[in-house]
């Protein structure tokens, strides 16, 4: 009997067990299984379209869901959305492109975009933390020295727009933003290099973070005072969008402009290559490529890419 091998539409047709075309297969431990059928979450409406969520665990085990629009931070409460936005009408009026980040820092939640200055809820609605930046990307770092909250792809009242600009918040303290980095450990700087914008980042492991340009990555290590962080680059290899890059753990799977790729720290390697590199090139809108969104359901070991279609300005 032969072996299905899956969804390979770039292999020569002849190839024995290959699927060039299916619907709601997914890989399996003996081969393929049906996919799981769209199921209504069973809460109300949303005030507007989602622009990023996350849900977190705080240090008591509690969990807590929010939800970003255009121009609110809201909280899901069994079946009904909460308005947990800061002071004032509209509180948040985030521009065409612009998606929240959040992270968790101990038990406070962090969201920021390109258009709001960080903000901070550790119970009810959320605020300003007044001394950082606004910015694109928001990821919090363990080292081995402790906790850092970083920001990239910033906007701020000392160094203006500065689209390869990291920062690193105090240590311990996702609340300072005051560059000192020989008594706080607070610093800022730029990722040189490679053209374009920082557009994604992800933690690696432990100590590192990697920094994602559309034709290059950075992998920031932690030195200790007077640079705190130090970063190579790695050229010519980059990811398409803020949401287009997954953390297994020791690895990162991201979506690139030329091929899907896996990077341990070491090299990226392309794992697309003759099976649905092409396909997904095809198929995909070069134009809207940064809307690309990954998942990785770790129960189940499977990494779920949505992106908009060839034409498409949504993931479809």
């Amino acid at each position: 009997m032969t072996p299905i091998l899956g969804f390979t539409p770039d292999a020569p047709p002849a190839t024995p067990g290959i699927l060039r075309d299916c619907s709601q297969f997914i890989p399996y431990e003996s081969g393929m299984r049906a996919a799981n059928s769209a199921v209504a979450q069973g809460s109300s409406a949303r005030s507007n379209e989602t622009r990023g969520a996350i849900t977190i665990t705080k240090l008591d085990g509690t969990r807590r869901v929010f939800a970003g629009t255009t121009a609110k931070l809201e909280e899901l409460s069994g079946t009904t959305w909460t308005d947990r936005s800061r002071a004032g009408a509209p509180a948040y009026a985030l521009g065409a492109t612009s998606w929240w980040s959040f992270a968790q820092f101990g038990d406070n939640t962090y969201a920021t975009n390109l258009d709001t200055v960080v903000q901070k809820s550790s119970t009810g609605a959320f605020a300003d933390v007044a001394t950082a930046p606004k910015a694109r990307i928001l990821k919090a770092v363990v080292t081995t020295s402790g906790g850092f909250l970083f920001a990239f792809n910033t906007i701020d009242g000392t160094f203006g727009t500065s689209q390869d600009r990291w920062w690193c918040s105090a240590l311990n303290d996702g609340d300072t933003w005051t560059v000192n980095p020989s008594v706080s450990l607070c610093n800022t700087g730029r990722l040189l290099g490679a053209e374009g914008a920082i557009v994604a980042a992800e933690k690696l492991g432990n100590d590192r973070i990697v920094a994602y340009k559309d034709k290059s990555l950075y992998v920031g290590s932690f030195v200790g005072p007077p640079a705190v962080w130090s970063f190579q680059e790695y050229p010519a290899v980059g990811c398409v969008g803020l949401n287009a890059v997954v953390d297994l753990g020791t690895v990162h799977i991201f979506v690139g402009r030329d091929n899907i790729w896996m990077f341990d720290g070491a090299r990226p390697v392309p794992i697309a290559e003759g099976q649905v590199r092409q396909w997904f090139l095809n198929n995909r809108s070069s134009d809207n490529a940064y809307l690309t969104q990954i998942v990785f359901d770790r129960l189940n070991r499977l990494i779920y890419i949505f992106f908009p279609s060839a034409g498409s300005s949504v993931c479809d």
